[in-house]
């Protein structure tokens, strides 16, 4: 039997779109970014229900999130590709995810808050200011999930790969992760402590 199936592309989708259901849970908003993705969407018969599994590659470009006028995370693309979604038992894989030139701000005030600490809504916003003195320093950012990250010493620009396996409890969040492979390339942190 064959299983029904259609190509999908997505281009360029801004996701300031989400802005208005982003600032009911963070004081923050999307001042750019776009995401694109292709790939096929099969719908198979699982159990006499039905189950759905996407196959293809997504990435989120040009991405900025910003408190005011001060970009708190960004990135020039985040690339997933390898990339399977499947809805019954809930998963998601992905053999390799590229993030180019990430970006993050963490400055701490002399009280131990931070830029991040007013993004709850309904809480003042600090004014963080970094001392005179002290200049933000440049860091590679850490990526989010690198498990013991391996640089290439071979590779033109500044990157690091990590085998990522995670399944995690199914009290805590029903769905399978497992990433392959994550590059990380050219990332700085600017940090500042007052």
């Amino acid at each position: 039997k064959r299983t029904p199936s259609t190509e999908i592309e997505l281009q360029q989708l801004p996701l300031g779109l989400a802005n208005p259901y982003l600032q009911s849970a963070l004081q923050a908003n999307i001042a750019s970014g776009s995401v694109s993705s292709r790939g096929k969407l099969q719908v198979r018969q699982l159990n006499e229900s039905p189950s759905l599994r996407y196959q293809g590659m997504a990435s989120i470009d040009r991405f900025d999130l910003r408190a005011g006028t001060q970009s708190l995370l960004g990135w020039q693309q985040l690339k997933a590709t390898g990339l399977r979604v499947d809805s019954a038992p809930l998963s998601l894989g992905i053999d390799q995810f590229i993030w180019q030139k990430p970006t993050a701000t963490l400055h701490f005030a002399e009280d131990g808050s931070s830029n991040f600490s007013s993004l709850q809504p309904g809480t003042a916003s600090p004014a963080i200011t970094p001392p005179a003195t002290q200049t933000a320093t440049q860091a590679p950012a850490p990526p989010a999930a690198a498990i013991n990250a391996q640089a290439d010493p071979a590779s033109a620009t500044a990157s690091s790969a990590s085998q990522v396996t995670q399944a995690t409890p199914t009290d805590a969040l029903p769905i399978e992760l497992r990433i392959k492979r994550l590059d990380l390339v050219d990332g700085s942190l600017d940090f500042a402590d007052a």
